[in-house]
């Protein structure tokens, strides 16, 4: 047999709260993982859907257009005011606690290059990212760990960034 309060001499009882048990929630408390940039909940699908998935439903919402926004050929994105973005486009997709450093990095981590010249300069480019081939962007892959391995679209694939191994 389990024991009890009553099994023990001048044992004091909990006050039980009520409040505890399980119910309903009232209404208006949603509870909401915090996370990090591509895997916090909400209503975007932001769980399910890979960062590429979630930068195409962000750059193909008109809502954003004035933020973040294609390339008129359709090959890079740009994002038009970092202010705004940060605060009212990547929480949206990406987590209340994003900051625009870990977006960047997670760009280059997915292979995406940042064009510095011509009509596309400060834009961001994949080959396989495109505004008129909805599909093309499933065949991308991240590098596992950030400064590993090569990173498509990037020059000479260097991806080191460590020390040299010494013998």
């Amino acid at each position: 047999r389990a024991m009890s309060f009553d099994d023990i001499p001048n044992a004091k009882r909990p006050k039980f709260d009520d409040t505890l048990l399980p119910g309903p929630p009232p209404p208006g408390a949603g509870i909401q993982r915090e996370s990090s940039i591509a895997s916090t909940g909400g209503d975007k699908n932001k769980d399910s859907d890979s960062f590429p998935q979630q930068l195409m439903k962000m750059l193909n919402d008109p809502a954003n257009a004035d933020i973040v926004a294609w390339m008129p050929g359709g090959d890079a994105f740009i994002v038009h005011s970092k202010d705004q973005f940060v605060t009212e486009v990547m929480p949206a997709y990406f987590g209340k606690r994003s900051k625009f450093t870990s977006f960047t990095r997670k760009l280059n981590r997915w292979g995406f290059a940042r064009n510095n010249q011509g009509d596309n300069k400060g834009a961001y480019s994949h080959p396989l990212f495109h505004r008129d081939d909805p599909t093309s962007h499933m065949k991308m892959s991240c590098a596992s760990q950030p400064g590993q391995g090569t990173v498509r679209g990037r020059g000479n694939g260097g991806g080191g960034g460590g020390k040299a191994k010494r013998r």
